[in-house]
């Protein structure tokens, strides 16, 4: 009887059985045999019929401990941010001390680590530099798993967060401005007329900027507005063999074969000796502006500030790159895209001491290392007159200088990154001539 009570409750429960165990029920009365098998029969063409469309099926159970640990893995790989974007500029902003740390503790947590982060993951991040950790952010997959990133998030939860503000900015990282942190309306500018020196038919006018037309070559041009500022834009790679074969310099040397030396002195010789004199390049052209530099340093002395737009770095020249050795110059002003193939080789163990970084679309890289992205719009929309080419210029920065071209003075070595800029250049520029407010002018 109780083997019957056992068969029966299985019966209610799996359909499957059911007919086993009417047979058996029948064999045990052998006087209701002949009614089961006709029972049988109805009920095998019923459940052909009705238990292929409704299919009952026993509930899965998970462990309380399993549930546990699956919530666990949630919320730590859901701790940071899935966005490069913000994961880049994140790993730009450790210095060597952060990265010596990061290090040490993947290595030490490797064998601790739980099933769902691949000890691989750890083994590169117990070797990573700011330049590898960008790039392996970069390279790991935009869908579906990212071991390197549920490594990451697992390594951050194990770190003593605490004082170490970096690793707590992992976790805290929020969507700053791509635009660039520290951009300036002056960075914009610079940059609008750098792109306007690409262009076959370059404008006499772009905003408040007029092009001195007389200094024109092929990879420069001068600029002048009537707050005594003066821009000698370097413009990079068109679609020539010359700039293919400077390109291939760079990739193989490190620096391009000097080719504005000349153009840029010809600028100066003629600039007023209290003419602010500023130089803003893209790309190819910054490697030609720093070798200008290294063939004539009077150039950089009276350069106050240099601008670096997408600065061209080669990854396989067994020399420095030229765009490398002025990381260190406050006055070299770098401006890289995380999201730019060309120029996140100058990240660097420490990156430059001014830098505007921005991160950039990574699925449109090229589009990045273009000098558009710097500014607002595009060329296009600017405010940009074509002037009669016999329209009188004003001389007053035009003039020949009087006697030797002046050192650069403590006035030029400002930081436009720096929070305190306006104070600083006003206390700086107080007693050599200046009466206007210069705040009004920048």
């Amino acid at each position: 009887m109780v083997l019957l009570s056992v068969l029966d409750i299985v019966a209610k429960v799996n359909h499957r059985v059911r007919a086993f165990t009417r047979l058996v029920v029948s064999l045990v009365y052998s006087d209701n045999l002949g009614r089961v098998l006709r029972s049988l029969q109805c009920e095998h063409l019923f459940s052909r019929f009705f238990y292929k469309t409704v299919d009952v099926k026993m509930p899965k159970y998970t462990s309380k401990k399993k549930a546990a640990a699956k919530r666990k893995q949630t919320t730590v790989t859901g701790s940071i941010s899935r966005d490069k974007r913000i994961l880049k500029r994140w790993a730009v902003s450790g210095k060597s001390a952060d990265y010596e740390k990061l290090r040490k503790f993947a290595s030490q947590l490797r064998d601790q680590a739980p099933d769902y982060v691949m000890p691989e993951v750890l083994d590169q991040l117990a070797n990573v530099n700011r330049r590898r950790l960008v790039e392996h952010i970069h390279n790991s997959p935009s869908t579906g798993d990212n071991w390197f990133l549920d490594g990451l998030a697992w390594l951050s939860h194990q770190m003593p967060t605490g004082k170490w503000k970096w690793a707590t900015n992992l976790v805290r990282a929020s969507l700053h401005s791509f635009k660039g942190d520290g951009l300036t309306e002056q960075d914009e500018d610079y940059a609008k007329l750098v792109d306007a020196t690409y262009q076959d038919n370059r404008p006499e006018l772009l905003e408040h900027w007029r092009r001195l037309v007389q200094y024109d070559t092929d990879y420069v041009s001068a600029w002048q507005n009537k707050d005594n500022h003066v821009l000698i834009a370097v413009r990079g790679t068109k679609m020539n063999m010359r700039d293919f074969a400077q390109d291939l310099s760079i990739l193989a040397t490190g620096s391009p074969i000097d080719a504005v030396s000349q153009d840029i002195r010809n600028i100066l010789k003629n600039m007023s000796p209290d003419a602010t004199v500023d130089l803003g390049s893209h790309s190819l052209g910054t490697s030609l502006a720093l070798s200008a530099y290294e063939h004539d340093p009077l150039i950089k002395d009276r350069i106050r500030q240099t601008f670096l737009y997408n600065p061209a770095a080669s990854p396989v020249s067994l020399q420095e790159n030229v765009t490398e050795k002025y990381e260190g110059d406050s006055t070299v002003r770098y401006f890289i895209s995380l999201s730019d193939p060309v120029s996140t080789g100058l990240i660097g163990t420490e990156g430059p001491v001014n830098v505007v970084y921005r991160t950039g679309n990574p699925l449109h890289p090229m589009r990045e290392h273009d000098v558009a992205s710097w500014y607002p719009g595009n060329y296009g929309s600017l405010q940009k007159i074509q002037l009669d080419q016999q329209n009188e210029h004003d001389q007053k920065l035009t003039q020949p200088a009087v006697g030797p071209v002046p050192a650069r003075e403590e006035r030029f070595t400002l930081s436009f990154g720096d929070d305190n800029f306006m104070q600083n250049f006003e206390r700086q520029l107080a007693g050599v001539g200046v009466d206007e407010d210069f705040s009004e002018k920048f």
